[in-house]
């Protein structure tokens, strides 16, 4: 029941239902950094670390990292406490799924994120 309670806050943050408005919100760090070779968005959240990480791999959008829905999604999850890194893998934002596209997802998920 807390996993599907805390799914369903982090969903209600995504789509700014009512009750989740500004004065609940705090101020998550978005950052760009890098993860592996990959340009990479990093929301943190504003609790101390450490914090438990998601690795974010969008669908194919021509914005990728910087599409609203997944910044949305990205600020949500930082404000449920988790660290967020949303990667640009090679051909996503294109519309094409390739074997470099897949070899790129484990490359992130084990390399340390630096932030520029």
């Amino acid at each position: 029941m807390r996993a599907h309670a805390r799914a369903g806050g982090i969903l209600a943050r995504t789509l700014d239902l009512p009750g989740t408005g500004r004065a609940s919100r705090s101020a998550e760090r978005v950052e760009d950094g890098a993860l592996g070779a990959w340009r990479t968005t990093i929301v943190r959240p504003t609790t101390p670390p450490p914090w438990p990480s998601v690795l974010f791999a969008n669908g194919a959008t021509p914005d990728g990292r910087a599409h609203p829905g997944v910044r949305r999604l990205g600020v949500a999850l930082a404000r449920s406490g988790y660290l967020v890194l949303i990667p640009d893998l090679p051909g996503i934002a294109a519309g094409d799924l390739f074997p470099r596209s897949l070899g790129a997802a484990p490359d992130c998920a084990t390399r340390p994120a630096d932030s520029t």
